[in-house]
């Protein structure tokens, strides 16, 4: 993003950048986003293109914000336990978010299903893990942080992403079911 964190932390600032993401969203509940185009969103949010270049490089500096912001919602907090336990608490918590916005969600899986959206989100998921690790918050994984963090991710999307594919057929807490099971399994090996 262009802004310093200064200019990005006033209010016309965070209702410009909530207009351009709401915009976005709109967009990709009707095409895919490698499909959305600048001047798509500009006209949604009916705003000036001029006034996006300076928030944003591009549509994909647009998504990043997005997936970065999708991913704080849930507030992942450092686990009591070890990481594994991070990876159940963060599950846990990005479930009852996927949970309240399946629609939305579901509609991104049609449309985007191995495209760059859950890519950004994987990425966004690695960084706050990191941010955890580099801050002292995480207790320390057997793996390298940074696989650490990359594999817990890479679950965490594979994991919602196939839940949305399978939405009416399994509760959130059927997922976490699999998931705890799942890591007690690796756990045991």
């Amino acid at each position: 993003m262009k802004l310093n964190d200064k200019r990005r932390k006033s209010l016309t600032a965070k209702r410009t950048i909530k207009i351009f993401i709401e915009s976005l969203c709109s967009l990709m509940m009707e095409k895919p986003f490698e499909k959305v185009t600048v001047s798509d969103i500009c006209e949604v949010a009916m705003i000036p293109r001029a006034t996006f270049y300076n928030y944003f490089e591009d549509k994909y500096d647009l998504l990043e914000t997005y997936c970065q912001e999708f991913v704080k919602k849930p507030g992942l907090t450092p686990p009591q336990g070890n990481s594994s336990d991070f990876s159940v608490q963060a599950l846990s918590k990005i479930l009852a978010v996927v949970d309240e916005e399946h629609e939305f969600l579901q509609r991104i899986v049609e449309l985007n299903a191995h495209g760059i959206v859950f890519q950004q989100m994987k990425i966004a998921m690695e960084q706050e893990a990191m941010n955890l690790y580099n801050e002292g918050e995480l207790p320390p994984a057997p793996l390298p942080r940074d696989l650490d963090a990359q594999l817990t991710a890479s679950m965490i999307i594979a994991i919602c992403q196939w839940w949305l594919e399978n939405y009416n057929d399994y509760s959130s807490q059927d997922v976490m079911a699999f998931f705890t099971n799942m890591i007690a399994a690796m756990r045991q090996s």
